[in-house]
């Protein structure tokens, strides 16, 4: 899961049972606001005193328990790089590799010094091609130095239906606003990224009138691809994203861009078969190169170029890329250089900076201890499928099958990443070095994934992120260790804050194999369907009442959550919530559990699960979440799932003549 899906930051304070057991606490009940009555406002009776002491800083556009973990994150990286810049200068190494990228990034007066002279190579060799051919190599060229989106994207992963094998996928692309429907639009969105175009090429030395000649170009075809792209609900459907033909098919029916050429330029290998994934945006762009101007073209190349490299020439360039960050979300300041150096670090050597993070912070005993409560969380999801009264034995089955198969990854991967064929000089220019990184990303993976069987073992993101996630084409869901250690998990904490935090996170992500995506997957990993069609038209007629039930959720006086957007979401924050509740039934009739600080069990694990959703955000980014973000608003993944909770009812005494208050007939029951 990304930033948004399962981000925890738990504040920590002493509490005494009965029995005076001593427990670090993971809810700071320093930080409700008890003036709030749970039944009308539950996220603010619960964060309320947080959400009026955190404002949000300055450099960024929320400030949420994630932004609080990821500081604390940032500076034991910190803590790490000055180590290796301290005690390693062999460039050879991985330490010394990331400590060179940390000090060019770092490093504002040779950027300016060099200005816009290492991106110039680039440049001229666009404007060297003298025909569509010599560009098409061109493009070919980019995309393998790591110019990723431009035009399309080029990817392998797993092919969705043999998950044995790796594919080969061809997918839209080739924008650089967040999304589509910014393009359908005159506002200062789009004037200010009109106006950040025009200052890139004036820095790369062109003329006022020739810059606003190529940026008018640029936008033209940004727009004509935007017309066709598919919006975010059609792209949550891999199986709608799915068309695979031979390279011949993609010869014959996609002929007006030279694919060998291409392929063969960018270092693959002969391929027998691709995936395209949206067809239409695909034939939109090899019609666009083949009647668009060769001289726009090119002045689009140019600026793609440009947008990848203006993070790490000179300030001038960073300056000009912020202003439009600044008008996106209303940001007022830039982050400080020295974490924008860091996230350089992770977005080039993320798996090389993870490995030194997990032998400083990981320890085994939170390994074993989050193994345990995954295993107790798998047999709640088993004794609640078993129960499930909406479906037949059959699918009942194969859903227990699915939940037993489920690979399960805990802190960091028994492989790493091989860095040693990447090359860093740290006296040439940080654009060179930052694209050799991104180079070796694409030779790493045409290397180790076109032609061979699927390596299961890999992890799909760096495990010191503040993270989890499910991957549906192994089946497996993964713990970082970045978010399995204080103030995220503590294995001091008591059973009902740990359920009602780590637990609801695990649950969560077990339940994403059994949302409206996931449960087309099988427990191999296919997409392949496994129900009976009577119970496949049961569950998605409850997916309906989820969607209906969360487009009510208001969230702005004219904002409201999509909530087919947001559906995979909020099955998984709902069904991970009740698994985690029922795993912690289990755990309470084998250990009696006391009242602390005055909270039931039942009332602290319904307390954890809030505050980890305490969040300030501003209202710019708070309207693009609604429009684009899977997930539902923080506040009402508190909010909105309690009404569906019926043990929520009976640990606060929520009547009817509570706000909140929802019929129990018209609550969604899925898992």
């Amino acid at each position: 899961m990304k930033k948004n899906l399962i981000l925890l930051s738990l504040f920590l304070s002493a509490c005494t049972t009965a029995d005076t057991v001593r427990y670090e606490s993971v809810t700071d009940f320093q930080n409700m606001d008890t003036t709030v009555k749970p039944g009308e406002n539950f996220y603010r009776y619960a964060n309320g005193k947080w959400l009026d002491s955190n404002p949000i800083p300055q450099d960024l556009n929320e400030y949420s328990q994630f932004e609080k973990v990821e500081f604390d994150n940032l500076d034991r990286q910190k803590e790490i790089i000055e180590t290796l810049i301290k005690n390693s200068s062999d460039i050879t190494t991985d330490g010394g590799k990331i400590a060179a990228l940390y000090c060019g990034y770092n490093d504002m007066e040779k950027r300016n010094h060099d200005g816009c002279k290492p991106v110039k190579p680039y440049l001229e060799m666009i404007n060297s091609a003298k025909d569509k051919a010599a560009l098409t190599e061109v493009l070919g060229r980019l995309h393998k130095t790591g110019i990723s989106d431009l035009l399309f994207f080029t990817g392998i992963s797993i092919d969705i239906k043999d998950t044995e094998k790796y594919i080969v996928e061809i997918s839209q692309g080739g924008l650089s606003l967040p999304d589509k429907d910014y393009y359908e639009k005159t506002d200062n969105v789009v004037e200010a990224y009109k106006t950040m175009i025009t200052k890139f090429f004036t820095l790369a030395g062109y003329d006022g009138k020739t810059a606003e000649e190529k940026t008018k170009a640029v936008y033209d075809i940004e727009q004509k691809i935007a017309k066709t792209s598919r919006n975010r609900i059609q792209l949550r459907d891999a199986g709608e994203n799915y068309n695979k033909i031979t390279f011949s098919e993609l010869k014959k029916d996609y002929n007006k861009l030279d694919w060998e050429s291409y392929f063969k330029t960018y270092g693959f290998p002969a391929l027998e078969v691709v995936n395209v994934e949206q067809p239409e945006v695909i034939h939109q762009i090899e019609n666009l190169f083949e009647n668009e101007k060769l001289e726009n073209l090119k002045a689009y190349f140019e600026f793609k170029v440009l947008r990848t490299a203006a993070n790490y020439l000179d300030e001038n360039f960073d300056k000009a890329t912020f202003e439009l960050e600044r008008v996106l979300w209303n940001t007022p300041e830039q982050e400080p250089l020295w974490k924008r150096a860091i996230n350089a670090v992770n977005s080039n050597m993320g798996m090389a900076m993870s490995r030194l993070y997990a032998e400083k912070y990981f320890p085994e005993t939170s390994k074993q201890a989050v193994i345990t409560i995954v295993k107790n969380l798998q047999e709640a999801f088993r004794e609640r499928i078993k129960n499930a009264d909406w479906m037949s034995a059959e699918t009942k089955n194969k859903a227990i099958e699915k939940l037993n198969a489920m690979r399960i990854n805990i802190g960091y991967p028994e492989k790493w990443t091989d860095y040693s064929d990447l090359k860093i000089d740290k006296d040439k220019p940080l654009l060179d070095n930052i694209l050799a990184c991104k180079a070796f990303a694409k030779s790493y993976r045409i290397k180790n994934k076109v032609n061979k069987p699927v390596d299961k073992e890999e992890w799909s993101m760096p495990p010191h992120s503040i993270n989890a996630y499910y991957k549906p084409t192994t089946n497996e869901i993964t713990f970082p260790a970045g978010i399995l250690q204080p103030p995220f998990y503590n294995a001091k904490a008591d059973e009902a804050e740990q359920y009602g935090s780590i637990g609801c996170v695990i649950g969560h992500e077990m339940t994403h194999g059994f949302d409206d995506m996931g449960s087309k997957y099988d427990k191999y990993g296919n997409h392949k369907n496994w129900w009976t069609e009577d119970d496949k038209k049961e569950f998605q007629k409850r997916t309906i009442q989820v969607i209906d039930y969360f487009n009510t959720l208001e969230v702005l006086p004219d904002g409201f959550v999509n909530g087919e957007l947001t559906l995979g979401e909020n099955i998984a924050d709902n069904g991970g919530i009740k698994i985690a509740f029922s795993a912690l039934q289990n755990v309470m009739k084998q250990k009696k559990l006391e009242t602390i600080n005055g909270f039931t069990p039942e009332q602290r694990f319904l307390l954890a699960y809030a505050f980890v959703w305490a969040d300030n955000i501003r209202e710019n980014a708070v309207r693009f979440n609604l429009k684009y973000n899977p997930h539902t608003p923080m506040k009402m993944r508190v909010n909105g799932q309690m009404p569906q909770l019926d043990f929520w009812y009976n640990a606060f005494n929520i009547t009817d003549k509570d706000s909140m208050y929802i019929e129990k007939e018209k609550r969604v029951e899925i898992w």
